[in-house]
């Protein structure tokens, strides 16, 4: 038999939900029919149906579908209520489901649209809208929140394979993440191993770091929810970095913290020989993780050696701007910082290429996306 494709839209049975249907099958006859397009006879829902009928050899009975409303909608309702199908399944049917209810909707368009005589007024639909509410509706279609369609149709385009894994029951949405951060930690590491990344030459007049400091590595950091999806450097480590050497005799170090990490940080500051001199804090526009209070916040101690040259306007310690990626710096901190500081610039660190700054890092370029 021919399958439509909106046959495909739910995963195949496997393993022993396949033999119980064949048993099924085979012990009370095919209870429900395998439903037909009324135009090519395709199979439109009944895939498994199909072949577990084949398997017990048992004739099956069919029955075509009426044609009225939504092929789409139809075959959802049939499929919904009796597959057992995890949130991140359905995340995934949310996925395979959109480009079908688009061409429903084009093709209600084309028959009733402004322009047809006699046309009734064209309602809008769930299948319908602009791109940025298509997870939605395709959401609210299979019965799951938004989040698990975007993480879904996001893993179908990046890691199709692991798409493939979440689809059948395999993995769900949060373990195929958790796999894809851990592949892309594990391809830092592969990078630094291969080829060491070492610092420009210098003298900097401008340096801005932001070390991974390793959560975890303290008795009271070990429930600590923040982890990071890259190496990450013991405190010794940090301390051993060369910004000494790097550093002009009047430089102004910008160096990123967490509350975790405060007096870490002015360790690090002694030991570079740099002395602190304000703290700049980061507001965000949505809290993050965190035990005791949840993060909305984050700190960079500007610290100097010598006597650089500061042209300070009516700068604040406090700085506003929106969260980005994991640990990315928001653009507002490196306009304040081209505005105070003049010299060149180093980031160590770095995730994105700027203009007028040298990176070093083992991610260097990574979210590179223009003079941000």
């Amino acid at each position: 038999m021919k399958f439509h494709a909106v046959a495909e839209i739910f995963p195949m049975m496997e393993g022993d939900e396949f033999l119980k249907l064949v048993e099924d099958i085979r012990a009370n006859g095919l209870l429900e029919p395998i439903w037909l397009h009324p135009d090519d006879g395709s199979v439109i829902d009944g895939r498994n149906r199909y072949r577990a009928c084949s398997e017990a050899k048992v004739e099956p009975k069919t029955r075509k579908w009426n044609g009225k409303g939504s092929l789409v909608e139809f075959v959802l309702s049939m499929n919904l209520h009796r597959r057992h199908l995890t949130a991140s399944q359905k995340g995934c049917v949310g996925t395979d489901v959109l480009p079908l209810l688009e061409a429903e909707a084009k093709a209600r368009q084309a028959t009733s649209g402004p322009g047809v005589y006699g046309a009734k007024p064209h309602s809008p639909r769930l299948d319908e809208g602009v791109s940025g509410r298509s997870d939605t509706q395709a959401a609210k279609a299979v019965g799951v929140s938004r989040g698990y369609v975007a993480d879904a149709k996001k893993l179908k385009v990046e890691q199709p394979a692991l798409y493939e894994e979440v689809r059948s029951g395999k993995k769900t949405i949060p373990e195929a993440k958790a796999a894809v951060k851990q592949a892309k930690k594990a391809a830092v590491v592969e990078k630094i191993h291969k080829e060491p990344s070492r610092p420009p030459a210098g003298p900097f007049r401008v340096i801005a770091i932001d070390p991974p400091w390793k959560y975890g590595s303290r008795a009271e950091d070990i429930t600590h929810r923040a982890r990071n999806p890259y190496p990450d450097m013991s405190l010794s480590e940090i301390k051993a970095l060369p910004i000494s050497k790097l550093a002009h005799q009047d430089c102004i170090v910008w160096l990123w913290t967490t509350n975790a990490f405060m007096r870490e940080a002015f360790e690090c500051l002694d030991v570079w020989g740099f002395a602190p001199k304000t703290i700049l804090t980061w507001v965000k526009d949505r809290m993050g993780t965190g035990d005791w209070l949840r993060g909305k916040t984050e700190h960079c101690l500007m610290a100097v050696r010598g006597r650089p040259v500061v042209t300070l306007t009516n700068q604040t310690t406090a700085l506003s701007a929106p969260m980005r990626e994991h640990s990315r710096k928001p653009a507002e901190f490196y306009a304040l910082v081209e505005t105070l500081c003049p010299g060149n610039k180093l980031e160590m660190f770095s995730r994105e290429s700027r203009t007028g700054w040298q990176a070093w890092g083992a991610e260097s370029g990574s979210l590179s996306d223009g003079n941000l």
